[in-house]
């Protein structure tokens, strides 16, 4: 469901993923920019779970993917979402494939 708005549409998110140190947050830019028209108007955005695995975020096994949002629009921005506590997590570590992968997981968020 999205934000309440206060009756002037949402223009964009900031969509921030915790660090593996649980308590700073970084942008995981292209893949879920919420300034983006995509993401503001299907209130989601996908992004592989090699991003996760790399840095900034470099998540280990077992890692939950922590994220929080904030909505602006033309009256302002809103305060930061609860960081989410149940969600996805990394459940495989990676392999070196025999041969280039030709499909690439991604994991949806919704905002």
């Amino acid at each position: 469901m999205p934000p309440y708005n206060g009756g002037s549409p949402i223009t964009k998110y900031e969509i921030l993923f915790q660090n593996l140190d649980g308590t700073s947050y970084d942008q995981i830019l292209p893949y879920c920019n919420g300034s983006s028209l995509a993401v503001v108007t299907n209130s989601y955005c996908d992004v592989p779970f090699t991003v996760f695995r790399n840095g900034p975020l470099n998540y280990v096994y077992k890692t939950l993917i922590v994220a929080k949002v904030s909505a602006t629009n033309i009256i302002g921005t809103g305060s930061s979402s609860e960081p989410n506590v149940k969600g996805v997590t990394i459940e495989t570590e990676p392999v070196t494939p025999p041969v280039s992968p030709t499909v690439i997981a991604y994991s949806e968020f919704s905002i």
